[in-house]
């Protein structure tokens, strides 16, 4: 249901929805998740939800994961920086 939803507001929103990807490519993927979500964990379903998005090219769409108790995510004790060199 949460996949179904999400594909639903995905084709909604997306103006450009097949820019990057064929309907059929977005389709096969859709069917793939569909098919693996019953033997995945919360967080690997979030992120393939992520994965998803991503796959649509744009910058804009994104998915904010629950940090916390609430989503059951840990955050890891560092952070990243971009440094000038590359």
């Amino acid at each position: 249901a949460d996949l179904a939803c999400l594909v639903s507001e995905i084709s909604c929103l997306e103006v450009e929805l097949y820019q990057n990807m064929s309907s059929q490519q977005f389709a096969e993927k859709e069917a793939e998740m569909d098919k693996a979500i019953p033997i995945l964990t919360d967080q690997q379903i979030v992120f393939q939800f992520m994965e998803l998005i991503a796959l649509l090219g744009n910058g804009h769409n994104l998915l904010i994961p629950a940090w916390g108790v609430t989503g059951n995510f840990q955050q890891q004790p560092f952070q990243f920086y971009q440094f000038n060199d590359g």
